[in-house]
Formats: structure tokens, C-alpha cells, sequence
């Protein structure tokens, strides 16, 4: 006799799974934190998304906190076009934040304070892999900001949660 596991997973209990997205798509912003995911999220920019907007923050250094106390033209899009930080929280149905181990990640904090007051849940993306030390230090300053926090050992798992969220 099979077990329920067994008997769900057989060539004709196939015919009765549903071979579509579980969720609505949802508006997503992925945001990078330093230059290597800068790169990642360039490389997944210019893949089919209906529903997802790619961000990072400026490399020259300048990222660590706004201007002058100003959230305009902190960000950019991949394309290198300044974006405003509020307007591109307003809409966002989820904030995705992606670091390496080793990156300083407090420049989340803007962000993570802007989601927050919209109610917009952040999901950190913390990428390490089997090089690297213990990322702590990454880890520690996103908790805060985040409602889901995730160590993930390849850049894969940021594809594959960006599909989960049918963005």
C-alpha cells in the first residue's frame, strides 16, 4: 500500500497539479548594497520580469548614507538613471535587499525606515559562499530592516525568489 507522499507524487495524480504561479504578481524592487551585487542585479535586470525594478546604490563611495540628509537621487537603476527613494518605495508591493558576506549594509537603513513607515515588507538576501567568513557583521545590520533575512550559499537563490514572488 502506498503511503499519501508516495500516491500524490505518481504519473497519474500528475494530471491534477496545477502548473501555474500560487500568488498575484507582486511589485518588486531589488535593491543592491555593494558592487558585487550590483553586478548580480545587473545580470538579472535583463532577464523577462513583469513586475520587478532593479536598484543600486551609488559605488563612489557616497553609499554609506544619503546627501545632505536627502533620499533623492540616492539610488540608482541599473541603467544609471537617479532614483528617488520614496517615490520608489510608494507602490512597492516587496523590498528586496541583496549583500555579499562582506559588504557594509547599513546604507539599508534609509530603506528599511521607508518600507517600515509604508508597511512594506524587506526582504535581506545575505549571498555567502563557501569562501568567506561568517557574515555577522551584514547580518546584523539588516535584521532590523528586514521581515525575512536569508543566508543564501549562491547568487541562484535570489532567481529563484524573485520567481516565488512572480515578479
Amino acid at each position: 500500500m502506498l503511503s499519501e507522499s508516495a500516491r500524490v507524487t505518481t504519473a497519474a495524480e500528475q494530471r491534477y497539479r496545477i502548473d501555474a504561479p500560487n500568488a498575484l504578481p507582486r511589485r518588486v524592487k531589488v535593491v543592491a548594497l555593494d558592487a558585487p551585487s550590483a553586478q548580480l542585479v545587473d545580470r538579472l535586470s535583463k532577464r523577462p520580469w513583469s513586475n520587478a525594478t532593479f536598484l543600486a546604490l551609488p559605488d563612489d563611495g557616497t553609499a554609506t548614507s544619503p546627501a545632505m540628509g536627502s533620499l533623492k537621487d540616492w539610488m540608482h537603476s541599473v541603467a544609471g538613471e537617479a532614483q528617488d527613494l520614496i517615490n520608489d518605495v510608494h507602490g512597492t508591493d516587496v523590498m528586496v535587499i541583496i549583500a555579499h558576506a562582506e559588504a557594509h549594509a547599513h546604507p539599508a537603513i534609509p530603506i528599511g525606515e521607508a518600507c517600515a513607515v509604508r508597511g512594506i515588507p524587506v526582504v535581506g538576501i545575505v549571498i555567502q559562499d563557501g569562501n568567506t567568513p561568517p557574515a555577522l557583521e551584514t547580518v546584523n545590520a539588516l535584521r532590523p530592516f528586514t521581515t525575512m533575512l536569508v543566508m543564501a550559499s549562491s547568487e541562484d537563490y535570489v532567481e529563484a525568489m524573485l520567481s516565488a514572488f512572480n515578479a
